[in-house]
């Protein structure tokens, strides 16, 4: 994933995740390492990330957060 010092304040980034041999632990659990994001950067406490998954339901995370959630509200890691 990238991280948040890369970014421009005020920036919309898409981006598509590759999956293979990515080892990392910024991802939820599941299928998540293929699909597309987007990263909304207001500010470095404003960042807001969004995945899509080919497989599960889309999720999302605030820069604060430790734990991924759908957009029902529940924890997804």
């Amino acid at each position: 994933m990238m991280k948040e010092n890369n970014f421009s304040t005020g920036e919309i980034y898409f981006f598509h995740l590759l999956g293979g041999g990515y080892s990392g632990n910024d991802l939820p659990s599941g299928t998540y390492n293929y699909g597309s994001g987007i990263i909304f950067y207001r500010n470095p406490g404003s960042c807001k990330t969004i995945l899509f998954s080919e497989s599960e339901k889309p999720v999302w995370k605030m820069s604060g957060w430790t734990n991924w959630k759908d957009f029902a509200g529940n924890t997804v890691d």
